[in-house]
């Protein structure tokens, strides 16, 4: 038979790390909490890099003339027929000459 005394420190004991386990369960969980809300916070802060990134590509160019800040225009260059609708004289196909055009033509 087990001592009394023996008996009510092992009960003792039990109750103690019952107690420290319900902290560090609770503690864990505010832990674990925190940890997700800073990876919702780093994963927020990585989304606002790229949204500002896009942004900068994405605005058009500024520059100075006369001291004024004025927006760059892309050059107009040659358009490629298959991204490109027609001008106006290419669409109805190509006529010849002017002369032919517009049936002057000798």
């Amino acid at each position: 038979m087990v001592d009394p005394e023996v008996q009510e420190r092992i009960a003792v004991r039990r109750t103690e790390l019952d107690d420290l386990e319900e902290q560090l369960v609770k503690q864990l969980a505010e832990v674990r909490a925190e940890r997700e809300g800073l990876a919702a916070e780093r994963v927020l802060a990585r989304m606002g890099e790229q949204v500002a990134a896009e942004r900068a590509a994405t605005a058009p160019a500024v520059a100075q003339v006369g001291g004024k800040e004025v927006l760059h225009s892309p050059r107009r260059g040659r358009r490629s027929p298959r991204t490109s609708t027609p001008r106006p004289h290419e669409r109805h196909g190509n006529h010849g000459s002017w002369a032919q055009a517009t049936g002057t033509e000798n």
